[in-house]
């Protein structure tokens, strides 16, 4: 197939579009950010722009990751957030209905309050507390609205992309790095973690399947931020950093992520299971995989002495 992929240059087009390639497709990358040569520059919120990509390249399905992401953002420009999100997905929407061709929207578990005391399933109904869910699930509604051939699939705390990454793995260690020895992590919040390269071969078996329709792609784990920092310590072999464990309403939350957040943002997926699809590893096995692949020159045993706090020599 020739596919096109919006936001290559993010996260998971990172993991994707490799994937892609090794499975024979044609992939037609696009972002706003040109960061490789193999990227195309595409604004998915100028209608004529996509119109005018898709018309020329004719893609035989469109696989739409680009979004804004950062939810401090996304509360401070409303107008910005739904152009993004929103307005965005609905011109590949309109496209894909027009080329009668499949269309795969990432979406979030960021779509549901974090209310359930359960992992959000497939079946339950968004109903988001900040504009970035709004957004997303503004984004949800318009593809089922307009499409018949669609694959909504809701991400979990995403991980993966190395340098490229911009969340909660690449904080901490953004944090090792300047030299912090005490980091204070929330412990009231828990989340299923998602690695974007076993996500991104989830997509594909999805879209060889042709079975449409609304999915969790999730590993069923049900963790805390800070357990997620503790294995990420672990793996660094970094003993001489304290985490120190804070709740959402402490100061130090407040003044660095202000926007309302779910308590819970645990998923786990029906569909996929039934359907044998479900290729998510245990969340620790695939953090340690990609913390050993993308930060080896974190890891003591490559010659930091936390005991000593300096290189070995």
């Amino acid at each position: 197939m020739k596919i096109l992929v919006t936001g290559a240059a993010g996260m998971l087009g990172y993991a994707l579009c490799p994937i892609l390639l090794e499975q024979g497709h044609q992939v037609l990358a696009t972002d706003i950010q040109i960061l490789t040569r193999d990227i195309q520059r595409l604004d998915v919120r100028d209608l004529k722009q996509v119109v005018d990509f898709c018309g020329f390249n004719a893609p035989d399905a469109v696989m739409h990751l680009a979004a804004e992401t950062n939810l401090e953002l996304c509360e401070n420009d409303v107008r910005y957030a739904y152009l993004t999100n929103t307005i965005g997905t609905r011109n590949l929407a309109w496209v894909c209905r027009d080329l009668d061709i499949p269309m795969v929207y990432i979406s979030s578990i960021g779509v549901f309050d974090g209310t359930k005391s359960d992992p959000y399933d497939e079946n339950d109904v968004p109903n988001p507390i900040n504009v970035y869910g709004r957004t997303k699930w503004a984004g949800e509604i318009i593809v089922e609205s307009v499409l018949k051939k669609y694959f909504i699939v809701r991400a979990g705390w995403m991980i993966g992309g190395g340098e490229r990454e911009k969340k909660f793995v690449a904080l901490i260690i953004q944090q090792i790095r300047n030299g912090s020895r005490q980091i204070q992590v929330v412990t009231d919040k828990i989340g299923t973690p998602t690695y974007n390269v076993d996500f991104a071969r989830g997509l594909t078996w999805l879209v060889s399947s042709k079975h449409y329709g609304t999915y969790n792609l999730s590993s069923g784990a049900i963790v805390s931020r800070y357990q997620v920092a503790q294995k990420i310590l672990q793996v660094l072999g970094r003993s001489d950093v304290v985490l120190i464990g804070v709740t959402s309403d402490s100061q130090y939350i407040r003044d660095n992520f202000p926007t309302l957040r779910p308590l819970s943002e645990t998923m786990r997926s029906i569909k996929t299971a039934t359907l044998n699809l479900n290729c998510m590893r245990s969340w620790d096995v695939a953090l340690e995989e990609y913390l050993k692949e993308n930060y080896k020159e974190d890891i003591v045993a490559l010659g930091f002495d936390a005991k000593l706090g300096s290189k070995k020599v």
